[in-house]
């Protein structure tokens, strides 16, 4: 009996790698959330100033623009994980973890964070905090992930 939940399960996680890679050439080919943040994330790495001149041309302004918008935009990348992650737990009817990390991305790791990287008095370490929050709720989503997968595993078995 075992041996054949392990089948099944095993099963399941073809399934999810297959639609896995399904979703994310489908993402490339139309216009979804992974399509958009890569195009952001272009975008702010490859034409900053011009993007920054449509607002205001001083030049200190697009100095420090420049370098943030390239550092903040390295969190494009890691925040579509957790905004799909946050989908995926609604769904699952854990809603309570989306919640969690939605408040703690902002308010446990973003703000301490960028406030203890300025009091160094360098302002390009504190739009660091941008990547280094979404990094951080990567790392949460992902115990979330194993924890729920674990269950329905744990399910499954009994």
């Amino acid at each position: 009996m075992i041996k054949m939940y392990k089948n099944i399960f095993g099963k399941i996680w073809i399934c999810l790698i297959l639609s896995g890679i399904a979703c994310f050439a489908a993402t490339l080919l139309f216009e979804n959330l992974l399509a958009k943040m890569l195009l952001g994330v272009a975008a702010f790495q490859i034409i900053p100033q011009q993007l920054l001149a449509l607002f205001n041309d001083d030049p200190n302004l697009i100095g420090i623009g420049v370098r943030a918008l390239r550092t903040i935009s390295l969190a494009f990348i890691f925040a579509g994980f957790c905004i799909v992650s946050g989908s995926v737990f609604q769904a699952l009817g854990k809603g309570k973890y989306s919640l969690i990390m939605s408040a703690t991305r902002q308010l446990v790791f973003l703000l301490p964070i960028a406030y203890l990287f300025s009091l160094t008095g360098n302002v390009d370490l504190v739009w660091l905090g941008f990547p280094l929050a979404e990094i951080a709720s990567v790392t949460l989503c992902i115990i979330y992930i194993k924890r729920i997968f674990k269950k329905i595993q744990n399910y499954c078995i009994n």
